[in-house]
């Protein structure tokens, strides 16, 4: 938790630097636009979720104390100013994480750039995914709860997969191959975790999800294959109707 706070509040004073320095050009430093644009990359993919659960922790009571710490009372002392702390906190973070989900990603194609798509819907529902899965592991437990958490894992991981399939993001092939892997990869262990809840037995099942990722490689490349022939013959339907109209 520490952590987080130190490296949100650095980032915070980063951009409130870069902002005065945009002003006055004599203190731009192309090192600290660069630093910042790697803290922020490291916050979204690697850190939110850490960060997330950290702050959202401070809530977690359990017979009036600290889930993590019981010497704590909740809402009472300290207590309330850390409360107070990681709400602010928790603003910060996802307010962060929805502008740089809209508009940190290049959408003009380059050959330079292989991060580059047509749109961000898919970031800023990742997003909202991680703060809402975040917040349900941290409050609710047992037997009831695993259940409900896999079933938000294989929908929202059919619901991607469909979406995926729907929109090919990223213009590079490979890149977006593998992106297209990992996310019917995180279907695949979705679907993996219930036989393993059903079945009560985990043996084996790493084994199986491992071996399926080759074959989801395949399965993607080929479904985006299809799928650009699908959508390039329907535009080229769609201009020769324009052009029969115009004619």
């Amino acid at each position: 938790m520490i952590f987080g706070f130190i490296y949100l509040a650095t980032m915070i004073g980063l951009l409130i630097f870069m902002n005065f320095a945009l002003k006055n050009r004599t203190y731009y430093a192309g090192n600290m636009v660069n630093l910042l644009r790697y803290m922020i990359l490291l916050l979204y993919w690697v850190f939110y979720m850490p960060f997330f659960e950290s702050f959202i922790s401070i809530f977690n009571c359990s017979n009036g104390t600290l889930y993590i710490d019981p010497t704590v009372q909740c809402f009472q002392g300290i207590h309330i100013f850390y409360v107070a702390l990681c709400i602010i906190f928790l603003v910060i973070l996802f307010s962060i994480g929805c502008i740089v989900a809209m508009l940190f990603n290049e959408t003009q194609p380059t050959t330079e750039d292989c991060l580059c798509r047509m749109e961000t819907s898919f970031e800023f529902a990742l997003v909202v995914y991680r703060s809402g899965v975040a917040i349900f592991t941290s409050f609710c437990f047992g037997t009831v709860c695993s259940w409900l958490l896999i079933m938000v894992y294989l929908l929202s991981s059919g619901m991607v997969c469909f979406q995926y399939y729907k929109q090919i993001p990223y213009y590079n092939q490979f890149f977006s191959i593998y992106c297209g892997t990992l996310i019917f990869s995180y279907f695949w262990i979705a679907l993996n975790a219930v036989l393993m809840m059903l079945l009560s037995a985990v043996s084996g099942h790493i084994i199986i999800i491992f071996g399926g990722i080759p074959l989801i490689w395949v399965i993607v490349k080929n479904l985006r294959e299809s799928r650009i022939e699908s959508l390039a013959k329907t535009n080229i339907e769609k201009v020769g109707i324009d052009i029969d109209a115009l004619i």
